[in-house]
């Protein structure tokens, strides 16, 4: 993926792109688990990479758990870990 960056003034302009890897089937989505960024102007850099250590989909929750002032129960737990 190639994008621009112009969120702040102080970063206006620019071009970066993301590559996607390791993809892994969760829940029926290929979801990719390994981001490279590289800056490609004005200066030629690599950024950084992450990697997508956890997802879950599908807990069930309605809007009304999304509105709460604390998260407790099926909110509060974190998401599964990805298998590597």
């Amino acid at each position: 993926m190639r994008l621009t960056l112009s969120g702040l003034d102080s970063n206006r302009g620019p071009e970066v792109d993301v590559t996607f890897r390791k993809f892994k089937n969760i829940d029926g989505v290929l979801w990719p688990t390994d981001f490279d960024e590289r800056i490609r102007s004005p200066l030629k850099l690599h950024a950084h990479n992450w990697k997508l250590r956890g997802l879950e989909s599908n807990r069930g929750l309605s809007a009304h758990y999304l509105k709460l002032l604390q998260w407790t129960g099926k909110t509060a737990k974190p998401s599964v870990t990805i298998s590597r």
